[in-house]
């Protein structure tokens, strides 16, 4: 048991002595003297934070053995035990005997009634980066399987690990020791992996709009005979048109079917598509498909016009001479 106890004592004198770089005598005294006279008044758990900062700036067996004191009657056993320990070794490098020895028997009257904390760490705990702590103050490896004394009440050890769940253990430390046995971490489940996005062609543009010419009505003079001639001329133009339309529509359409033939051997379905290349045979595909369409639908609207000019062109009128008068006509 006394092994320990000095591992403690000597973690706590290294802190110390690590913690007394800066020295400010003068603020130190000041500190000092206010925490005096809170011990006076009673008020001990104001004066303990006074001292202990008193000791940091100027470093003192005599503050060292009245902040034990204070410790100890604010219910902190461990520290007060540890600060007597402390006080002891620096009066014996000083020679100071007397507190020396009185330091000492304040640590006995403590140490029997220190209640003791044990953190177990087995091999099967003990992965990679493993990060252990006792109310959020890390307990170092040597400290693994180590009675150490703790203030009484309630305290949380913790152990944390990357890729790991944290192990959180809550106890009360009364009188009795008490033993905290780390189990095994759970590793964290791996995060999900995101589908990957389905590329979809955009949306093409709506055809623009072709004007086509349309009679609407003819007007002439009495008693100039009306030829038909212009009327039919325009009417084969048109079907000529429209021929060649139909044509220019089924070289479209043979270029749509090779476009999605090539991309349904890239791997593309109607829905996605695997490569960059596939999804351009598509967009092709689409492509020449709308033309084709919009081509046949102009090609048959003028077929369609131009026969019907051959067929109801006048071929004379007796009485009225005719003037054909042609204003625009769109087709979506």
């Amino acid at each position: 048991m006394k092994r320990p106890c000095a591992l403690v004592v000597a973690l706590a004198l290294t802190a110390a002595t690590q913690a007394r770089a800066q020295t400010d005598p003068v603020v130190a005294q000041a500190l000092f003297d206010e925490a005096k006279l809170l011990i006076k008044k009673g008020d001990w758990a104001a004066a303990c934070p006074k001292l202990a900062e008193s000791e940091r700036l100027d470093p003192g067996v005599g503050t060292l053995l009245n902040l034990g004191e204070c410790y100890d009657h604010i219910g902190k056993t461990a520290r007060a035990w540890a600060t007597f320990r402390e006080a002891e070794a620096v009066a014996v490098q000083q020679g100071q005997q007397a507190r020396a020895q009185y330091a000492k028997g304040r640590a006995l009257l403590l140490e029997s009634s220190l209640v003791r904390v044990t953190i177990e760490v087995p091999e099967a705990a003990r992965v990679p980066g493993l990060r252990v702590t006792r109310d959020r103050e890390v307990v170092n490896e040597p400290l693994w399987g180590s009675a150490v004394p703790v203030d009484p009440g309630e305290h949380v050890i913790e152990a944390r690990a990357p890729g790991y769940k944290t192990f959180s253990a809550r106890i009360v430390a009364a009188r009795d020791p008490i033993v905290v046995r780390l189990d095994p971490l759970e590793a964290e489940p791996p995060a999900p992996t995101p589908p990957p996005p389905v590329e979809v062609p955009p949306p093409l543009p709506p055809p623009e709009p072709v004007l086509v010419a349309k009679p609407v009505e003819r007007v002439g003079t009495v008693g100039t005979p009306v030829d038909g001639g212009p009327m039919r001329t325009s009417g084969y133009v048109l079907g000529a048109v429209g021929l060649a339309g139909v044509g220019l529509g089924s070289l479209f359409g043979v270029f749509a079917i090779d476009k999605d033939n090539a991309s349904r051997a890239a791997g593309c379905s109607s829905t996605t598509c695997p490569t960059q290349g596939g999804v351009d045979l598509t967009h092709q595909a689409i492509t020449f498909a709308t033309a084709a369409n919009v081509t046949f639908l102009v090609s048959t609207v003028l077929l369609v016009t131009g026969v019907a000019f051959v067929i109801v062109a006048p071929r004379s009128a007796p009485a009225r001479a005719a003037q054909a008068l042609l204003r625009p006509w769109s087709f979506p």
